[in-house]
């Protein structure tokens, strides 16, 4: 019996793969064992991937395709074939399931398989011929049959332990209802679904050997909203480690759903919602029906909660120029989620607007990811631009570590949110920057501005421990550190609700002191448990 292997090559070490998962655990239920996988990332070093990929000297090697991974399948499948012209290779997954050019582009495999993978390989496997979603050459069309999503087992079995530290993808539903113009979830018909009693047991699983992160890649997890509302309602019915992070419609939540979801913990759910930009006639040639209106009104009900919000932001949509983009990125920076995605339109196989690059004069990049390069209404150096909003937005505003200074500017000045990370991100350059430098940085635009300089300061000492950079104002005289010390030594314990006594507590305490208001202030930071104490000095 033929030895295969299945073959993820993920982006990052703390990813894992579903898919190639998922496949392996079907067929192996259906009793077939000689099947297992390899998983690496792209960036791992090249011969370490295909030493792994041929030790176990496998017959059939199939590679799970993606842009981020496809350029590196070719090296590695062209490698394998001049090592060992007799293994059989064939490519699966989105980048080359609408492909119509993959034996052109790469003539040296053997087959591909176009669509879900489960049935297709399990009925190669069984020496079956003529199977649907199995191609030898481009002229070959079709798609694999859909398994029944009850009959694919948990991928996961047995796996966990060794995953408690890396995002474990799950799903409870195949599909998307929507036919959004930039992607590809929607050439599946139809929306097939986990059935519940599964899906909360797989959550009971996740949590129990405490799974650090659970990514659901249902593609609108809230296309049925009482469903979603039972699987969250049962994800708080519980106290638990994991957290699990959800892709929505923002604007199909109801008010009934956004009332259970305010009363979450802190990092047990987290939201993601591809808004991709306020401007209705874009989204309208984008086939995408958003209530911008009702989108907004619920992101802002949200606001206060402890839910972590992503939302998304996509450039170089169909009919959105420079200023349309500013806008539409003002405008969800206003709502205040908690991080802000700015993605670059990818011209996808198989995607409509693929399919229509001529009528809005799209020029991309020829090899994966197919990031534009421009089109009728936007330039390359006006997305350049963009790109470098999106670094300092990431550093700056998605890190976290500068949210009291943020906070403060955006109160105090009549600055749009758009045209000061674009001179952020024209400060920062191209070098890569320490932690320091950024402050740094930050600290040049307002210098002058004392009560900013304070806030930036609070925001370091909260992130970092040590001496101050010097262009902070630092009270810490020999005399007030001794004055403190000495008033930590005696009343420490009940300031800081803490048992252990002076001696133990004073190597996690940290202080500073701030002045905001011409008021001082001492901060009290605990370095185990990250908050912090305040205490106003006379």
């Amino acid at each position: 019996m033929e030895k295969w292997l299945l073959v993820a090559l993920n982006a990052k070490y703390s990813h894992t793969s579903l898919s190639v998962r998922s496949i392996v655990s079907y067929v192996k239920n259906k009793g077939y064992n000689n099947i297992d996988f390899f998983e690496g990332t792209i960036n791992d070093e090249y011969f370490y991937l295909l030493k792994n990929i041929l030790k176990d000297n496998p017959q059939v090697i199939g590679f799970s395709t993606y842009i981020w991974n496809i350029e590196l399948v070719k090296k590695l499948t062209f490698d394998i074939k001049k090592i060992n012209e007799n293994i059989k290779i064939f490519l699966g997954g989105p980048e080359v399931s609408y492909n119509k050019n993959v034996f052109l582009e790469i003539p040296h495999i053997d087959f591909i398989i176009r669509g879900e993978g489960e049935i297709p390989v399990l009925k190669l496997l069984e020496g079956k011929d003529n199977i649907a979603g199995v191609s030898k050459s481009d002229s070959e069309y079709s798609f694999s049959e859909m398994e029944d999503m009850a009959n694919i087992p948990f991928c996961y079995e047995g796996e966990l332990e060794s995953l408690k530290n890396r995002a474990v993808y799950y799903e409870t539903s195949r599909g998307c209802p929507f036919k959004c113009a930039f992607c590809i979830s929607s050439l599946t018909k139809g929306v097939r679904t986990l059935p519940l009693d599964r899906v909360f047991k797989e959550i009971d699983l996740f949590s129990d050997m405490k799974i650090k992160r659970v990514k659901l890649v249902d593609r609108t997890f809230n296309f049925d909203k009482e469903r979603a509302k039972k699987i969250i309602g049962y994800i708080l019915s519980k106290k638990r480690e994991t957290c699990f992070h959800f892709e929505i419609g923002a604007d199909l939540l109801d008010k009934e759903l956004m009332d259970i979801i305010k009363n979450a913990d802190y990092n047990t759910i987290q939201f993601e919602a591809g808004i991709q930009s306020t401007n209705e006639e874009t989204l309208r040639l984008c086939d995408r029906a958003t209530d911008m209106e009702k989108l907004k009104n619920n992101l802002l009900y949200l606001k206060d909660s402890k839910v972590r919000i992503h939302l998304d932001l996509i450039a170089g949509l169909p009919n959105e120029d420079y200023e349309s983009f500013k806008k539409s990125f003002n405008e969800v920076y206003l709502i205040s989620p908690k991080v802000i995605q700015v993605g670059f339109l990818k011209l996808l196989h198989g995607s409509k607007l693929r399919e229509e690059k001529e009528k809005y004069n799209y020029k991309f990049r020829s090899t994966a990811p197919y990031e534009i390069l421009k089109n009728d209404c936007i330039s390359f150096f006006e997305l350049m631009d963009i790109k470098k909003v999106d670094k300092s937005v990431d550093a700056y505003f998605n890190s976290g570590n500068f949210k009291n200074s943020l906070n403060y500017i955006f109160n105090n000045y009549d600055i749009l949110p758009f045209d000061f990370y674009l001179r952020l991100g024209e400060k920062m350059g191209d070098e890569k920057l320490s932690l320091k430098d950024k402050f740094y940085i930050l600290s040049t635009f307002y210098k002058d501005d004392k009560e900013f300089m304070e806030y930036l300061k609070l925001d370091y000492v909260l992130k970092e421990r040590g001496t101050l950079p010097q262009f902070f104002k630092n009270f810490k005289s020999k005399e007030n550190i001794s004055k403190i010390n000495e008033f930590l030594r005696e009343k420490g314990q009940e300031i800081l609700k803490v048992s252990d006594k002076y001696n133990n507590f004073i190597k996690y305490i940290d202080f500073e002191i701030f002045e905001f208001e011409s008021r001082k202030y001492l901060y009290l930071i605990n370095r185990k448990s990250g908050g912090y104490t305040i205490l106003e000095l006379n």
